[in-house]
């Protein structure tokens, strides 16, 4: 994996806005390790047109990096990144400081998205906009799979009336995430490791 970072002269973490280098560091042999070294100053362009165009060519000059740290990025510089699907970090500081941390949290995330996309989501049942989904099944030998992954997506993008779950307990992280998403739940015991769960909106 390469990580592109933001430097000034002494090496630490600034702003698009200021003039400075993009490191793109590698990791070879638990080392990390500059591959390229690319200036980058807007400081004195004032057309936004411009600057788009110069923040594009940086980002193409990156090739295959897509993962991007500076201080702040705010603005077009956040627009244009985020337009070439780059992972944006803002984080102050020395590369080694946390190099190794963003790119454990890279793989995270990765692991955590094919997760998401293997996961299967609740099917719609009976009636429009009521759903059902048995956790039992979906999380059965597959470890890497979290009733989190499977539901929370659905909660924040799926329009429904009532989800009905069934599963071994309830969910502890419903109770601090239903707050916030206005959603309440009824939960029943059906035998010692069953639970069916209606979910539904406020």
């Amino acid at each position: 994996m390469e990580i592109a970072v933001f430097v000034n002269d002494n090496g630490k973490t600034i702003s698009f806005n200021e003039s400075g280098i993009i490191n793109v560091y590698s990791k070879k042999e638990e080392e990390w390790q500059i591959t390229k070294t690319i200036p980058f100053d807007i400081t004195n362009i004032i057309d936004k047109d411009i600057v788009c165009e110069k923040m594009r060519d940086m980002a193409e000059s990156l090739d295959k990096c897509k993962v991007i740290i500076a201080s702040e990025v705010k603005g077009i510089f956040y627009t244009v990144l985020d337009c070439m699907e780059f992972d944006i970090w803002t984080i102050d500081g020395m590369p080694e400081e946390f190099l190794e941390y963003v790119f454990r949290r890279e793989q995270e995330e990765k692991i955590e998205k094919i997760s998401r996309e293997e996961a299967p989501m609740p099917i719609e049942k009976g009636q429009p906009k009521h759903y059902y989904i048995d956790l039992r099944t979906v999380m059965e030998g597959n470890e890497k799979v979290s009733s989190k992954q499977v539901l929370l997506p659905f909660f924040q993008n799926v329009k429904f009336e009532e989800l009905e779950i069934y599963c071994t307990h309830v969910p502890r992280w419903f109770e601090d995430k239903f707050k916030n998403l206005n959603l309440g739940f009824f939960a029943e015991s059906i035998s010692s490791n069953l639970v069916k769960i209606k979910v539904y909106h406020k």
